[in-house]
């Protein structure tokens, strides 16, 4: 779930910042964010400065997604 090394974390955020910098509609970034929890953060940054309700309910829609896939992931270790 949380998809690779996280031995350098601010190196996995700057990569998530690249990520929501380069994404638009056209170019979706997020699937090669190596994190549910990036993902999570991508979704939900595009929510909270969406131009309007249409497309804040669809990102909010991606977060969620994400949400239960790690909530998942976290309850099926035990934690």
């Amino acid at each position: 779930m949380l998809g690779g090394s996280w031995a350098d974390p601010a190196a996995r955020w700057a990569l998530l910042k690249t990520g929501v910098d380069a994404w638009s509609e056209s170019n979706n970034t997020f699937p090669s964010l190596p994190s549910h929890p990036q993902r999570i953060v991508g979704w939900a940054t595009l929510t909270l400065v969406a131009p309007d309700l249409a497309p804040a309910l669809e990102y909010g829609g991606h977060t969620h997604l994400h949400i239960d896939v790690a909530m998942q992931a976290v309850t099926a270790c035990g934690g």
